[in-house]
């Protein structure tokens, strides 16, 4: 499969960082264009809608304690739920360029709302972002998207108890992601690629759901080709898939301006063979890159690095 036709892509920019424990990656997206549009202009060329939290910011407050701003995070989310659906919905292949990832909460409910089909999702990400209101050491909606998808608690792995406005309101955040069947992702339909960084409640989640991955180093000793070997073995070449990278994923020595850097992570050539081969060899519909904070960014290396990489995955 290619995507270079630039008619076929639409940008989806969501400008929100409400899921963030630190500011800055709601401008990533922004900072990403506006430098692609001295370069190469690639971007630049394609259609852009962008959905901006920018208000809500201004005012937002973290309202819930181990769940914040997590009402605005859902109404966001919504949003970006009806927007990524209807450009799936046109034949559009969506690339979503998000502020943090708690935005994948309404990228994957839109792709599954689109698909209406078994469909899988592929995680590559230094963390786990499988936490909840019981089992976060933040409260930061960036480390939960996952657990929102798969419809989960966490309380088997419980350090607290949640408020009863944050169970309500977590409760809405997993109803955004079911389908039309009332059902959450599956585990089986979830592979986490690139993971470095997690707390033990994550470990015991993913081994008790049996849900895949592939640790950094296991990806560095057997390389890019057999890891692509192993997502083939686990994802029919014809099921959907939505695409997530997040750029912690990558080594921080060469990109450190994300907002949680972890040591270790992906090389910029095995990046890109990566998410080629990804694209490649399955029904990719949507490729979300996400967490760039410009605020952090040593000489605006992560986001040429990124801008690299997204211009050899798609166009090359």
């Amino acid at each position: 499969m290619s995507v270079a036709d630039t008619k076929n892509i639409v940008i989806i920019e969501a400008l929100s960082e409400l899921g963030a424990g630190t500011r800055g990656p709601s401008i990533g997206p922004t900072a990403l264009r506006l430098r692609d549009l001295s370069k190469n202009r690639r971007l630049a060329e394609m259609h852009c809608v962008t959905l901006s939290t920018y208000n809500q910011m201004l005012h937002s407050r973290p309202e819930n304690q181990w769940a914040k701003n997590i009402g605005a995070i859902i109404d966001f989310n919504k949003g970006l739920k009806t927007l990524v659906n209807r450009e799936l919905s046109k034949g559009k292949f969506v690339l979503l360029l998000s502020g943090d990832h708690s935005n994948a909460i309404g990228g994957v409910a839109g792709f599954r709302q689109a698909m209406n089909s078994s469909v899988s999702v592929v995680w590559i990400d230094a963390h786990g972002d499988l936490h909840s209101p019981w089992s976060s050491p933040s409260g930061n909606l960036h480390g939960m998207p996952l657990a929102a998808i798969l419809g989960l608690d966490n309380k088997d792995v419980a350090v607290r108890t949640p408020s009863i406005e944050e169970q309500q309101l977590w409760n809405e955040v997993k109803n955004l992601n079911k389908n039309v069947e009332g059902k959450s992702l599956k585990p089986e339909d979830l592979l986490l690629l690139d993971i470095r960084d997690l707390e033990e409640e994550e470990w015991t989640q993913l081994r008790t759901l049996n849900i895949a991955h592939l640790k950094n180093e296991e990806m560095d000793a057997n390389g890019i080709h057999r890891v692509l070997d192993w997502v083939k073995v686990r994802i029919k070449p014809t099921k959907p898939v939505y695409l997530s990278f997040d750029v912690d994923s990558l080594d921080p020595q060469i990109s450190d301006g994300t907002g949680t850097t972890f040591p270790g992570g992906l090389q910029i050539q095995q990046t890109i063979d990566l998410l080629k081969g990804l694209i490649l060899n399955h029904d990719v519909r949507v490729l979300e890159i996400t967490e760039v904070n410009p605020l952090l960014d040593t000489r605006s290396r992560t986001v040429d690095t990124t801008l690299e990489i997204i211009e050899e995955v798609l166009f090359h």
